[in-house]
């Protein structure tokens, strides 16, 4: 009595079936690997110059906007503190109590308005992303190429970050060219 069996096993999400299946999941063995060359190189290095230079763009964009917040927050905060101070000396309806008042509106309002200080945390976040790219790019390019990830890959995964952050990142005013 002979029969033939097929192997089968329980249905799980993290097993297949038969292993036929199996076979037919997995990654082309005869692949060819894309070879690391000059004209990559020169890519990964104009996308690393590159992520340098929007690293330090975002950077002092981050300064600009955190020291916009200051100037915003501390007069705001210490225009009631010394009106609170002088209450007992000045009537309310003085004119400089009506202008310090008009004067720490106007500082909220544009401090909720413009939100420096989270737009200073948003540049500060992309100027690190970038630099995490640059050095995953100078970290790869220093190996010698029989050490590197197969160019292919790493090729795609430089270009898919770069690309998300190019996306997501605040927007930067133009740079003016010569």
């Amino acid at each position: 009595m002979s029969s033939t069996t097929v192997k089968t096993c329980v249905p799980t999400p993290a097993r297949y079936c038969t292993i036929k299946q199996k076979l037919d999941t997995q990654d082309n063995p005869h692949r060819a690997v894309l070879l690391w060359s000059i004209e990559i190189e020169d890519i990964l290095s104009e996308w690393h110059s590159k992520c340098l230079r929007k690293a330090e763009q975002h950077d002092s964009h981050g300064n600009w906007y955190n020291r916009l917040h200051l100037s915003l927050v501390i007069p705001g905060s210490l225009i009631p503190l010394t009106l609170a101070t002088f209450s007992s000396v000045l009537p309310r309806t003085n004119i400089l109590f009506i202008v310090g008042m008009l004067l720490t509106g106007l500082l909220s309002t544009s401090i909720g308005v413009v939100n420096p200080g989270g737009r200073s945390r948003q540049h500060r976040s992309f100027n690190a992303q970038y630099n995490e790219l640059s050095t995953d790019i100078t970290a790869e390019m220093v190996k010698p190429q029989r050490h590197r990830l197969e160019a292919d890959v790493f090729l795609q995964r430089v270009m898919d970050k770069f690309n998300f952050l190019n996306n997501l990142a605040p927007p930067l005013p133009p740079t003016k060219t010569a």
